[in-house]
């Protein structure tokens, strides 16, 4: 009995373990993310993202994301990050690894060099670490 205890013990605690990752995304618009997920406590926190294409990087976020609708392996989140003028609405994929992220910019025209307009989409593909 105690054995079967033992291992009653250890294959819950491998499940829960293996419910927690780390995701690294690259974006179609050559932006890396990486967040950690844990399915049990349904849970997402982004830790860094940078962009491919320039010195553009972000250490340390570990923002943990709102997460507005989780059911299976799909998951909805809205952020508002540092600027609550630029909501952005990310859905994610869990079992195929990917996830789309969309943002608004109401005041786009502030940004001298951003040429997406009022919305920003991003398409990622990720890994499972």
């Amino acid at each position: 009995m105690k054995k079967l205890l033992i291992l009653l013990l250890l294959s819950t605690s491998l499940s829960t373990y293996a419910n927690q990752y780390v995701l690294t995304c690259v974006g179609d618009k050559e932006f890396l993310t990486v967040f950690s997920v844990d399915e049990v406590r349904k849970e997402i926190i982004h830790l860094s993202s940078k962009s491919l294409n320039s010195d553009l990087e972000f250490n340390d976020i570990n923002e943990k994301l709102n997460i507005i609708y989780w059911r299976n392996k799909m998951v909805n989140s809205i952020n508002y990050g540092n600027d609550p003028r630029i909501p952005s609405f990310n859905s994610f994929d869990l079992e195929n690894y990917n996830y789309i992220s969309s943002a608004v910019y109401f005041d786009y025209l502030d940004y001298s060099d951003w040429k997406y307009g009022y919305a920003f989409n991003q398409y990622f593909k990720c890994i499972k670490g």
